[in-house]
């Protein structure tokens, strides 16, 4: 009869152990469950928070890439225009040597007759000429 009173006092000590166990385990649950309620709600605010920042900033993005691209656009448009500029500068260069080119005999010639040009005869003659007509100028003011 001992040992049935021992097996029940071993029984009732275990109940109490195994209800000490499942208290534990409850609260742990309960804190468990809180702590995702915490996680959860923190989540949310997070989301509530950051979701139309990260949209402002994709959109700001986008606008950025657009920007670049009709900026890169300009500047293709830009690099036409100056390849077309060197393309006329490069014409003009080549018609002006071809004209340098041409004229070069005709313009030796002209400095060899400006190099063959007498100047003291030149004034000379321009000082006679201007003592020659000195007399008609005195003569056509006597007459008004």
């Amino acid at each position: 009869m001992e040992d049935n009173f021992n097996s029940g006092n071993q029984i009732t000590d275990l109940t109490e152990k195994l209800m000490d166990v499942e208290k534990k385990q409850y609260n742990m649950l309960r804190i468990m469950m809180a702590a995702n309620v915490v996680l959860a709600v923190g989540l949310i605010l997070a989301m509530l928070l950051i979701v139309p920042k990260l949209l402002s900033v994709a959109n700001d993005a986008q606008q950025a890439v657009t920007d670049v691209h009709a900026l890169a656009g300009s500047a293709e448009n830009t690099l036409k225009g100056i390849d077309g500029m060197v393309e006329n500068a490069n014409k003009t260069i080549s018609t002006a040597g071809k004209v340098v080119e041409e004229n070069t005999e005709e313009m030796e010639e002209a400095l060899d007759h400006i190099n063959g040009i007498d100047f003291e005869s030149l004034n000379q003659a321009i000082k006679d000429l201007a003592d020659a007509v000195e007399p008609l100028g005195n003569l056509s003011r006597m007459f008004p």
